[in-house]
């Protein structure tokens, strides 16, 4: 069998086979998660991403490529979560923006749409690192623009170019220090060959993962990781608007934290960020445009639970109780932060607001708070 082309339902089927193929292989995902913090979330990230575009576009039956490319991008900035996550819609941007207007892909067409979203990748980060899924994605478009010349099969095409990215995957500890203290390959760029490889099956094999949890790989033993706590939050929203300047947003958010990555459009962003004051972010993000999404994980936390040592009893609180921050932490109680609004001001109580904050806001607007919460009494 070989296949000349690529038009709209042929790459929906294969991203879907990919899709799949990820799902199933979270968990193991999770547990190599060491960088940028060994938060055991990559998984679920990269998961959540992809079944938004799942879910987004299964009744697309566009013909042509570039309308279904443009629903797989605008999906995955809806679903981004996480670092790679977000490293990821940024690649389906880039690649729908390569695709143009094409109805139909070539070889040498589709090499120029994944050589762009090679360069989308790396432009989406404030600081590119090697080692990781950028890596892995270099290497493969590299190998895609390197062997079309010679072969006008995409069958032929995406066999040699998944062998490189799996051979890329195998150097990333060679690449990050951290990775190889660990014994791990990097857990975004092993999810982007678990895409490819459910891509690659559905081409020979005509097949695609049911998505269940018989699948998912065993866990990988328990290793050594560094506690990471420089920023604590990691931060995330979606800022729609007009016209979106992303190299002036990214230059502002540097001064905020770290692992930026800024995935999207001049209509549409996706903002994630390491730092101490998501609140900063969020109101950076609204000088942009209207936020959705919002979301402030604490990642002192997130490591705890994922490589710390597990109790047989969890304390679990919300945000109304109060309690200290040092007292929080300490017994390592579980705090679900309330939600509340002032007007169309979305908070995370205790994350983008603080308590001073709140009784300030109590005290001058004129709008009254409200939550999802039911009255007492």
């Amino acid at each position: 069998m070989q296949i000349k082309y690529i038009d709209g339902p042929r790459l929906l089927r294969a991203i879907q086979a990919g899709i799949n193929h990820v799902i199933t292989r979270k968990d193991y995902l999770n547990k190599i998660n060491v960088f940028p913090v060994p938060d055991g979330d990559t998984g679920t990230n990269m998961a959540f991403t992809l079944a938004t575009i799942s879910e987004e576009t299964k009744s697309n039956n566009n013909k042509q490529v570039s309308k279904v490319a443009d629903a797989v991008a605008d999906a995955s900035l809806n679903g981004a979560r996480g670092n790679s996550g977000s490293i990821l819609a940024q690649f389906f941007v880039g690649f729908a923006d390569g695709i143009g207007s094409f109805r139909r892909l070539t070889p040498e067409q589709f090499s120029e749409a994944t050589n762009t979203a090679k360069n989308y990748s790396y432009d989406a980060l404030s600081e590119p690192i090697e080692g990781t899924i950028l890596s892995v994605i270099s290497d493969w478009a590299d190998s895609i623009k390197n062997i079309y010349k010679k072969h006008d099969d995409f069958v032929m095409i995406l066999d040699f170019a998944f062998e490189q990215a799996k051979e890329s995957l195998r150097k990333t500890p060679e690449k990050l220090a951290i990775l190889k203290k660990a014994g791990v390959v990097d857990a975004g760029a092993q999810g982007f060959v678990d895409f490819l490889e459910g891509i690659n099956h559905f081409i020979k094999q005509g097949e695609k993962d049911e998505v269940d949890t018989s699948t998912i790989a065993e866990p990988v033993d328990n290793f050594e990781v560094e506690m990471t706590d420089e920023f604590r939050y990691c931060t995330e929203c979606l800022v729609a608007g007009d016209d979106i300047d992303r190299i002036k947003l990214k230059e502002q958010l540097m001064n905020l934290g770290s692992s930026i990555v800024l995935a999207g459009s001049k209509k549409k962003a996706k903002i994630h960020i390491h730092t101490n004051d998501p609140q900063a972010v969020f109101t950076l993000g609204h000088e942009y445009g209207t936020l959705s999404g919002e979301k402030a994980d604490d990642m002192l936390k997130q490591q705890k639970d994922a490589h710390g040592s597990h109790e047989e009893i969890a304390i679990v609180v919300d945000s109304g109780c109060d309690l200290p921050e040092d007292l929080i932490d300490e017994f390592n109680i579980h705090m679900v932060p309330v939600r509340l609004n002032f007007g169309d001001e979305h908070h995370v109580d205790k994350v983008t607001i603080t308590s001073e904050e709140f009784w300030h806001q109590l005290q001058t607007n004129s709008i009254h708070p409200q939550t999802s919460q039911p009255t007492q009494g």
